[in-house]
């Protein structure tokens, strides 16, 4: 009977196909031809409408199929322009068995709307689109978005974006699997139409105008300034949601780019004052530690109005991975010699540190060519003008007493004869001095309780990275310092972690281990230690800070991160060691963390509020820094850096500077680390001694090292002791 079938359609005799279908009810029609053709699939290539209808009215079919090219049975009425066959198949296929005609995707995982798109179809386009709108929950991917793209089909992208958009669709569904907007897209595929349609779409433009791609970290503006579209630009900065700051993976932001690009004008938009909204930060620093004014005054650019304005609001103290500061340039090239300049040399904000030694062991000082009676004039006024702005800082005696025109106890602390000369007078012969002498240009105030003691040489590398040494690492914090840990019995055993990985199908040898003594971020899912709820409203009652470290994994490999909940200012910050962003080509989806930590702790502690790294961090971070450093640690370690150390590190440089803001923190640290002339790497090698011996110390007492228990060279009832040991320590 199967053959009967076939024949009437090899022979085109459809009529008769259509009586001989009316006249056997039972007749089974989910059939196929020797080659794997379905029978439907005949009838749809050759639009056979009525016999369809019948069939689709009387009969129970299968519409879910792919012919042997692997395509739905859309695609010839699409391709074709069978409308009414379309609208037909559209109108039976909710109830038909099998999977919805509109959900499926054939070999090349396109759908009827990917066919639309392809033979710019609108008619059947708007069919389609109307049909998922009404009984779907379906969202347009950026996939279809691209397919736009790619065949110019301009007017059907236009119609989508703006039906997509009125839904207020997760923002996800306008990016791509590199990271790229459609804003983006747009610009990558020269498509004019739909670039503007969004930057006209403020509401649209302020979800999607930060997205950086994840392999640079660039954004839409720093593409822009490279294109030198000015218009744009413009347009672009004036989006309220913008972060004009917003540096790539290498630290570069658009006031870096309009520098790099030479693109001047676009320099002197973002740094005109009467732009009121624009809050530029002069001193980020890229991957090679410059400044825009860095960038300006080493290309020597011919534009004294951009120059004054990058002068008075960067630090010139700022050093580079060269060594160099703006001031160095300054005194190379002999600016101070211009009275503009000058002014903003002495304007009592500028710091002018004359003693900051380039690679050469070259200070300020050493590099001034001509009237360097005069750059030291400047000096001095500049220090005098300092004290006067910084009244209300921590001055030593004198430094204070100039601040203040405390004449009295400024001749008795400087133990002057007689006063026949005014403060000023007074207080710059002792600057003088001091710049001539004690080899100082600055006030000696300091704020910060800074500790950069790089602790005991190493020869060798031996800190792991692994869980026993994070464990230790919050050993050691919990020993030195006012916090609390979220650490109970079992330290060894976390089910759900156990159970997901079981379920990912990943390669984990569930040996014994430290599993239960962090948060782990796995293939974008969080999985919290064992009755961590409950341990967290326990420790808060009575503590000032608490320290969580956090585990990241993605197929590229782990990596640490730490939270520190610092109760008095109800805050719950995310330590990321790289800066502001994950490390490059170690893509993590730091956003969705974020979501998913701001969720689960505005639950557990609702009155807390949840910073993310980019809030406190530079964007180059301190692993950033360690792992550009040539030296490399070359035995058992982080080949990458030493994440999880540099998040004890830090986590010990914020309980040793409690009230001071987190940002303000991280940046004086970058400053004094360069300004002391040392090695990242060396640091923070050095500094995990303080782990490594606390860790061994352990060790040592159940007869083992390090190489022993990286090999698994120990039973449970040795884990068993040493678990209880740790938790009696911290308990």
């Amino acid at each position: 009977m199967n053959n009967d079938l076939f024949k009437f359609i090899k022979n085109k005799h459809f009529n008769e196909l259509f009586e001989y279908i009316k006249n056997n009810k039972e007749i089974d029609l989910d059939i196929y031809d020797e080659n794997y053709n379905y029978f439907i699939q005949y009838l749809v290539l050759y639009n056979e409408y009525e016999l369809i209808k019948y069939i689709l009215e009387n009969k129970t079919i299968r519409l879910d199929i792919l012919d042997t090219d692997g395509r739905s049975l859309l695609y010839n009425p699409i391709k074709y322009n069978y409308y009414p066959l379309l609208e037909l198949l559209i109108k039976y296929d909710k109830n038909n068995i099998g999977m919805s005609i509109l959900d499926v995707r054939d070999n090349s995982n396109y759908t009827g709307i990917h066919y639309s798109i392809i033979y710019d179809n609108l008619k059947a386009l708007l069919l389609l689109y109307s049909n998922y709108s009404m009984n779907y929950s379906m969202n347009i991917n950026i996939d279809i978005y691209e397919l736009c793209f790619h065949h110019k089909r301009t007017n059907l992208l236009l119609y989508l974006l703006e039906n997509e958009i009125k839904k207020n669709n997760n923002i996800d569904n306008f990016v791509n699997s590199k990271g790229e907007s459609i804003l983006r897209i747009a610009l990558n595929n020269d498509n004019s139409k739909v670039f503007q349609y969004i930057i006209n779409n403020n509401d649209f433009l302020k979800q999607i105008i930060n997205i950086k791609e994840h392999e640079y970290g660039l954004t839409v503006l720093h593409l822009i300034i490279g294109l030198d579209y000015y218009d744009i630009f413009v347009k672009l900065i004036s989006t309220n949601n913008i972060d004009i700051n917003l540096a790539d993976n290498f630290g570069n932001t658009p006031l870096h780019y309009t520098i790099i690009d030479n693109r001047l004008k676009m320099t002197e938009y973002l740094t005109n004052n009467n732009n009121i909204n624009i809050n530029i930060n002069f001193n980020a620093t890229n991957i090679n530690g410059d400044t825009a004014l860095h960038l300006f005054l080493e290309e020597d650019k011919n534009n004294n109005s951009l120059l004054l304005k990058l002068l008075e609001n960067t630090n010139i103290n700022i050093i580079n991975n060269k060594r160099m500061t703006p001031l160095h340039y300054i005194a190379i090239n002999s600016l101070y010699l211009n009275d503009d300049i000058k002014q903003i040399l002495i304007n009592g904000k500028t710091h002018m540190n004359l003693f900051i030694k380039t690679r050469d062991n070259k200070t300020v000082l050493d590099l001034v060519k001509s009237n360097k009676e005069e750059f030291i004039n400047i000096a001095i006024d500049s220090y005098y003008n300092v004290l006067k702005n910084i009244k209300n800082k921590d001055l030593d005696g004198w430094e204070k007493y100039c601040a203040n025109d405390d004449l009295n106890n400024l001749v008795k602390e400087l133990r002057k004869h007689n006063k026949d000369k005014d403060v000023k007078y007074y207080c710059k012969e002792q600057i003088k001095k001091l710049i001539l002498e004690n080899k100082q240009s600055i006030p000696s105030y300091r704020e910060l309780n800074l500790n950069l003691d790089n602790g005991i040489y190493m020869e060798g590398c031996y800190y792991t990275g692994s869980t026993i040494d994070i464990l230790f690492g919050l050993l050691y914090l919990n020993n030195n310092y006012n916090c609390s840990l979220l650490l109970e019995y079992p330290l060894t055993s976390n089910k759900e972690l156990e159970s997901y990985y079981m379920k990912m199908g990943l390669n984990y040898s569930f040996k014994m281990d430290f599993s239960n003594i962090e948060i782990v971020w796995s293939y974008m899912k969080l999985i919290y230690p064992t009755n961590f709820d409950s341990i967290l409203k326990n420790r808060i009652k009575n503590a000032s800070f608490i320290i969580i470290p956090l585990g990241i994994e993605v197929s590229s490999g782990q990596h640490a991160n730490i939270l520190i909940i610092d109760i008095d200012r109800k805050i719950i910050e995310r330590f990321e060691p790289n800066g502001q962003n994950p490390p490059n080509g170690f893509y993590y989806n730091p956003d969705l963390l974020n979501k998913s930590l701001t969720t689960k702790f505005s639950e557990l502690l609702p009155e807390f509020e949840y910073i993310s790294p980019d809030k406190i961090l530079p964007n180059i971070g301190f692993q950033m820094y360690e792992v550009i450093e040539e030296n490399k640690c070359k035995k058992i370690g982080d080949p990458n850096g030493f994440c999880a150390i540099w998040c004890v590190w830090w986590a010990e440089q914020r309980l040793n500077n409690t009230t001071v803001e987190p940002s303000l923190l991280a940046e004086e640290l970058i400053k004094q680390i360069k300004f002391s002339n040392r090695s990242f790497k060396k640091l923070i090698r050095n500094y995990c001694m303080n782990i490594v011996n606390l860790r061994d110390n352990y060790l040592k007492k159940y007869e083992m090292n390090i190489d022993d228990w990286i090999n698994g060279e120990y039973d449970e009832d040795t884990l068993s002791s040493l678990e209880k040991d740790v938790l009696d320590k911290i308990i």
